[in-house]
């Protein structure tokens, strides 16, 4: 699935190949000229580092494996130290040079700017994924989840592939012992490391561990070869055995893989924000679902570049705010004094030093509550129904007084008076794919329940036949989804 997402991913894999490419070559090779040739395997294998760890900084579970071979081969004494520390040092000096591309593009203020990399501190928050870091190492319970994901989907990954991973991981004791090693060395590190990430998408995590697998998988090729004891037909045999177990395993995981006729990801972004009128407000953290994906129709295509797309959860992070008020320069002028405010107090907080969480949940909120009250008058505010679901009705965040949430198509609008609002037609088109994983099945649910609560409130204000239409949309889109008893009613 790594291939056919818009993530880090699919690099990382290209990446993560050619540093195993390199440290084979050097480990099998007798180079004794001077490190800084391209001749040397060794220089090579620092670049390819260098150039893993400034794409994703997973990029360090390979280490233990490079370090298991490269002491094998050289032992610990003086000259394996040396050669070390040039490694070491190109490694570094090249990724500095990488780096330093971050506070140049962020000082020129982009429209997308993660993590405002504009000084040495938040450069390194930035490349050491610091908001991240509250998810991993969170508890033995995420662990034991984790590892049974792990195990319960490692059979789909390889299917029938596991046949000859099974025979190249005996056969590789035989024939490439330490090579075999250091495999199962990085698939070890990978799976402890990842299963304490306590992520949903947590797949990606996992790649070196499959690489490593897809090894000792061809391992089992050769050992097939190798088995077959007439000469004349060892590479027909082979070839025609290889081609079998990939038909078969294409066939068990392409339509899984297949994303050639899924739309829905654009379709559900853009009528979700063309359902919102001109300089419209949305208050979201449908990061996985909306809010990623407008940042691509937004800037890339340039597709409502009108309406402000604020993510909830990005509003605890400091730089999101400068990144909000470059692209929207009218959002938090009436929040500006709780903004500076909130940077402060977020000061300790993301430097690791002891913080007031009181008051930074009190800003937060005031902030959110700020963003409504201080535009409403100007621009149409929208809240995504997540928010409702959750943080309003665990009282998390309460609008003021006088403020009233009327369901629209796809959002919740906010309003000052107590009275109807009508909301625009169904002509909206979200296309399914057939195969609905959960991200697809989680929209099929937004969309569905908020026609279903617009469709409640037609009926609560006496308009039967508005109604009627939200609930026919929602049958005629939504099979699977069940209707509340009312509006089953109007059905029949």
């Amino acid at each position: 699935m790594q291939s056919t997402s818009v993530e880090v991913y699919s690099l990382h894999t290209f990446l993560i190949c050619l540093i195993i490419l390199f440290v084979i070559k050097a480990y099998q090779s007798n180079y004794s000229g001077k490190f800084f040739s391209f001749k040397n395997p060794w220089l090579l294998l620092s670049i390819a580092l260098a150039l893993g760890f400034a794409n994703h900084m997973t990029t360090l579970l390979i280490l233990p494996g490079i370090a298991y071979l490269y002491f094998s081969k050289f032992q610990f004494n003086k000259s394996a130290l040396i050669n070390l520390f040039l490694m070491i040092a190109s490694f570094i000096g090249l990724l500095i040079v990488f780096y330093f591309y971050l506070p140049l593009r962020a000082a020129q203020q982009p429209a997308i700017n993660w993590g405002n990399t504009t000084d040495l501190d938040k450069i390194l928050r930035h490349i050491s994924g610091k908001q991240y870091q509250v998810w991993i190492f969170s508890s033995i319970e995420a662990s034991k989840k984790q590892l049974s994901y792990f195990i319960n989907n490692f059979p789909a990954e390889f299917t029938v592939l596991l046949i000859p991973a099974v025979m190249g991981l005996f056969s590789s004791f035989k024939y490439s012992k330490k090579i075999a090693v250091f495999f199962l060395i990085c698939f070890t590190s990978t799976v402890l490391y990842s299963i304490n990430y306590d992520i949903s998408d947590i797949d990606s995590y996992f790649l070196l561990a499959y690489i490593s697998v897809g090894y000792f998988s061809f391992l089992g090729v050769i050992k097939i070869f190798r088995l077959i004891k007439v000469e004349s037909q060892k590479i027909k045999v082979t070839a025609a055995l290889s081609s079998l177990l990939l038909i078969v395993h294409f066939g068990f995981t392409f339509s899984n893989v297949n994303q050639s006729g899924n739309y829905i990801y654009q379709d559900y972004t853009k009528a979700l924000i063309n359902s919102v009128p001109k300089n419209s407000i949305i208050l979201s953290y449908q990061w996985d679902y909306f809010v990623s994906a407008s940042y691509y129709f937004q800037n890339v295509e340039g597709f409502r570049k009108d309406v402000a797309v604020i993510d909830k959860e990005l509003l605890r992070r400091s730089w999101y705010f400068n990144q909000l008020e470059h692209n929207h320069q009218f959002l938090l002028k009436g929040v500006a004094k709780e903004v500076e405010l909130f940077k402060k107090a977020l000061v300790p907080f993301e430097s690791d030093e002891p913080f007031n969480s009181n008051l930074l949940e009190s800003l937060y909120q005031q902030i959110i509550i700020g963003i409504i009250t201080s535009n409403i008058d100007a621009h149409a505010v929208f809240i995504a129904p997540e928010l409702v679901d959750n943080e309003m009705q665990q009282g998390q965040l309460k609008l003021p007084q006088g403020y009233f949430l009327v369901p629209d198509l796809f959002l919740y609008r906010v309003v000052k008076e107590k009275k109807y609002f009508p909301a625009s037609d169904v002509n909206f088109k979200i296309r399914m794919p057939q195969e609905k994983d959960k991200y697809v099945l989680n929209i099929q649910s937004f969309v569905a329940s908020m026609l279903s609560r617009r469709a409640l409130y037609e009926l609560q204000n006496n308009y039967p036949e508005r109604a009627k239409i939200y609930a026919e949309k929602i049958v005629s889109n939504f099979p699977d989804y069940g209707l509340p008893p009312g509006l089953a009613d109007i059905l029949k």
